[in-house]
Order: structure tokens, then sequence, then C-alpha cells
């Protein structure tokens, strides 16, 4: 690989499972990396696994001087740490003049800096990752050519699922954890906003998993069901060409069985994060369900009576399914509780689904991103329009996740655009244009394979 990027420093605020694959990208494009993380050995041990051209420091972004000796030192920082710290980084590369660069969504809070930003003249490249990254780059390449060409776009969704690879999802629910629960199922007291057919909709619980449908892919091997997340409102703006869509939906892809086991556990109470003192005590786990569900006793019997007196399912088949989900997740059983700081079921059932629906060694990751596009061309002909990624992690020592390697890539990317100058742009700003979406997408395929595949069906 060229050493484009010779004597430059990036800082890479943060110790996530994306951090070495950014670190380990740039160092083959000549750069030197810090990792600065707020305990030493986590940033040493990412420098140690990066190797040459590696160093680490402690850095709390919380601490503005710890921050801004270590933003003045170097050429780029890339944050990769909680979002809501963000603005902490942004704030000290406005004040040295450093571009910075992140892969999360842009907050309200980090759109407060965009006058700052360009008074300062520095690019903060943002939604740099797989979701969001990875699928703006396409969709807005396949939207453009749309409009370019005299079409009109009439429904897009988008779907992104990161999963266990169909070998390694005999699992309660199908969904495994490399990182927390408690982000991922927050997703579902999170309020989807999205349009269908016309009909603006706000869905979240309960709610959001009764209206999971099966999800259409010309890829038939896969069983997924998918359902909104987030807001996908902005997205007729944000975007080229939807002004005429009566679809828009950014969504979630799972695999079937995921939604009615979800909407059993919020229904039956074990998403709660109300407080509860019996929760305080490694007590079993089946007499904390009967407390949960007011339960006559800790009998399975017993468990289940008062567990279906909560809930309903549409057909025995699904009910049956449902059950022995829990019972593999383990609420049923003996084993004891692992009390939690706040004492809540959701927090404690989280650790729980972190023992359980963790991933072995020797198992593989998955990423399935889809974008489907209606269209109406210029002759007034119709057809459907598609966009698909596959891809599988590397479980072998020293490999990558599916997750971590395509975040990282895009994020790498990112950061060697903004430093050779192919993005001359200054503010806050994400992908979502084609002029500065096109150089990140030929970086990504000519030189990492990394490409959504393109089909297109006439009706």
């Amino acid at each position: 690989m060229d050493q484009d990027l010779k004597s430059r420093t990036i800082l890479i605020a943060g110790a996530g499972f994306v951090s070495r694959p950014v670190g380990d990208i740039l160092v083959r494009h000549g750069a030197k990396v810090i990792f600065g993380c707020r305990r030493i050995d986590t940033a040493q041990r990412l420098a140690q696994q990066v190797g040459a051209g590696a160093s680490a420091i402690t850095l709390d972004v919380s601490k503005k001087d710890e921050l801004d000796e270590a933003v003045a030192g170097c050429d780029l920082v890339v944050s990769l740490v909680p979002p809501p710290d963000h603005p902490f980084v942004i704030e000290a590369a406005i004040a040295h003049k450093k571009p910075a660069l992140t892969t999360s969504y842009i907050s309200p809070a980090m759109k407060e800096l965009e006058a700052k930003a360009k008074a300062a003249g520095i690019l903060v490249l943002n939604e740099i990752g797989l979701d969001p990254g990875i699928d703006h780059l396409w969709a807005v390449k396949c939207l453009q050519e749309i409009v370019d060409s005299g079409g009109k776009c009439t429904g897009f969704s988008s779907y992104c699922g990161g999963l266990p690879a169909p070998e390694a999802s005999d699992c309660p629910g199908g969904f495994k954890f490399s990182w927390s629960p408690a982000g991922a199922l927050s997703i579902l007291n999170r309020v989807a906003r999205y349009t269908t057919d016309g009909q603006e909709l706000h869905l979240s619980g309960v709610d959001l998993m009764l209206s999971t449908r099966r999800f259409d892919t010309p890829y038939r091997g896969f069983a997924f069901e998918c359902f909104g997340n987030g807001d996908s409102l902005p997205y007729r703006t944000r975007y080229p060409g939807l002004t005429d869509a009566t679809t828009i939906i950014r969504g979630s892809l799972r695999y079937e069985g995921f939604a009615d086991y979800s909407r059993c556990l919020i229904e039956i109470g074990f998403l709660s994060q109300q407080s509860k003192d019996f929760l305080r005590t490694p007590i079993p786990w089946a007499a904390a369900t009967a407390r949960i569900l007011g339960a006559t006793s800790t009998a399975e019997i017993d468990l289940t009576t008062a567990l279906l007196s909560k809930t309903s399912f549409s057909s025995p088949e699904k009910k049956d399914e449902v059950l022995r989900n829990l019972r593999e997740l383990g609420i049923f059983s003996n084993l004891a509780i692992t009390p939690q700081t706040d004492s809540s079921p959701f927090s404690t059932v989280c650790t729980l689904m972190q023992q359980r629906n963790a991933y072995h060694p020797g198992e593989r990751d998955m990423v399935f991103l889809q974008h489907t596009f209606h269209v109406t061309k210029a002759d007034g002909s119709n057809s459907v329009r598609r966009a698909v990624l596959v891809d599988y992690g590397d479980p072998d020592e020293g490999g990558y996740s599916s997750m971590a390697k395509l975040v990282g890539t895009a994020a790498a990317v990112g950061c060697v655009a903004i430093l050779t100058g192919r993005i001359s742009e200054t503010g806050i700003i994400a992908p979502i244009r084609e002029e500065i979406a096109a150089p990140l997408r030929r970086s990504l395929q000519d030189e990492y394979g990394i490409a959504m595949v393109e089909s297109e069906t006439l009706l």
C-alpha cells in the first residue's frame, strides 16, 4: 500500500471494537497512530496489536487539558468514544484547527458546532461506518442515478442487521452480542418514525414488534424479519430524489422469531427498568421470574401459566418456540441471577443474555445490508432496484468481526480522504451527497473489495 500518510499523526480516541481495524489500516498507509483511552493498559494493548507505528496514551476526553494536549499533537482526531462525548472532541479539534471524524450520527449537540467548525476552517466527517456510513454511500449513488435518468423513486427502504452467521444462530432469539446487550435491546424502547404507503407511523415497544414483517430479499437462503429503527422521516430531504416517495423506512433485520420473543419479554416485564428489591441478591432465576410474573410457585408449569396470562401468540407453534427460547435463556432455571446496580429486570436479563448469547470461539458474525428502490422510469415503466451487501467475520486469531471490519475500514477510508484532500469541505458533515460519497465509495470498492451488489428487476 502506498505511504500517502507518511509523517501524519492520527489520534484515535476510544477503545471500542472498531479502534484496531482503523489503526491497522492507517499504519499501513504510513501514518503514526496514537490510541487514547481512559485506561492506559487498554491503549497499550491496542498499540501492541497494531504494532510498529502505534503508541498509547491515557486520555479522558471529559478532561479538557488532557484532551487539548492530545489533539494539539495530531493531524486528525478520530472520535470513537460514546456519542454523548463527541462534542468534547469536536470542540478540541475546532480549538486547534484539526479535522475530525466520527462513525456516529450527527446529534443536535454536534450540529450546534457547525458554525465554529466552518470558522476554524476544519472538516468534521461523521456517519462514516456501516450503518450509518456504507449505507449512505450506495443509497445516494442509486438515488442520484434515478434522478439523473429522469426517473422517480416512489418507495425507499434500507435494512441492516449485524447478526450471527447462520451456523452460529442457535441461541435464544437468534441474536448474539459481542458487546453489552443493553445497547442492542434499546431499539425496542426507541420510537421508530417512518412513512409507509403514505402513512406516517411512530411505533415503539410492543407496537413496533407487532409491525415486524417477513423481509423480502432475492437472497433466498436467509429467513429474516424487519422493523423500523430510528427516525427515517428526515431522509426525504437528506437523501436526493425522495420527494415523491410514499414509503421511506430505514430499519433493522433479525432472524425470524426475534419479534415474538422480544415482544414477550416486554409484555412479561423483563425489559422494565424499574428497580426491584428482590433483584438485589443472587436468588435463583426461577425465583426472580416468579416474582416478576406474580406466579404461584417456581415450578416451570406455574411460571408458564403466569407468563401466558400476560402475553399471547398467533399460533401454538410460535408459543412453543418462544417458550423454548426462554427456557434456553435460563429464566426457569436455578441458575443464580447476577445482581446489577439498578436492580432492574432489564439490567439483570441483559447480564444473563451476555452470558447465554455470547459468541463462542470459532463462531462468525455476519452483516446483511439491503437497499430497495421502487422506481418509475422516465418512459413510465416501473422497476425494483436493489443494492445488497453480505459480509462474514473472520473468527481466526487476529481476525476482525464483520461489523468491526466494515465500520473500521469505512472510517479509515474517511481519514485518508480527509488528509489527502479528497474531501475539501468544512463544517459538520455526513457523506449524503454524491460528491462526498463517490471518492469514499471508490476507495472501499477498489482498495478493499467492499461494495454493495446492485440489481434491477423490471415490473
